[in-house]
């Protein structure tokens, strides 16, 4: 059996490989969308100082799918955005922040927040302490 077929179809196969990296080198480096700056998209999250805490709904606003909630804790008060269902007002709350946003612009509240928490929001459970 010859063998000659089959060195052909590697010769074949080998110089098109060479030829896509040649495209590809041509190109340039590859981007990340992530890395590239873009005016497009909000900025992005920062870690959030406490990002478990247990408070009281002192204020909740809807802008359509989302809930924003000012939570007071005994240190202090928060502002909280959530897409969870909303809880009841005066509802202690048990929030897990995915991180925060400094000067945040909500164009469905025309409001903006000197720092808002991204976070998932449930009623507490009585065990729950004030800041865990």
């Amino acid at each position: 059996m010859s063998t000659a077929p089959l060195a052909h179809a590697r010769r074949l196969i080998a110089g098109l490989l060479l030829a896509a990296g040649g495209v590809a080198l041509a190109a340039g480096p590859p981007t990340s969308a992530a890395a590239a700056p873009t005016s497009a998209g909000p900025p992005a999250l920062e870690p959030a100082p406490r990002p478990r805490f247990v408070g009281m709904v002192a204020e909740s606003l809807r802008a359509g799918p989302y809930t924003y909630l000012r939570v007071r804790t005994a240190e202090d008060e928060r502002w909280v955005v959530t897409m969870d269902p909303p809880p009841p007002p005066l509802a202690r709350v048990a929030v897990h922040s995915h991180g925060l946003r400094r000067d945040h612009y909500s164009r469905r509240l025309d409001r903006r927040f000197a720092a808002l928490d991204f976070a998932a929001v449930r009623v507490a459970t009585d065990n729950e302490e004030t800041t865990p």
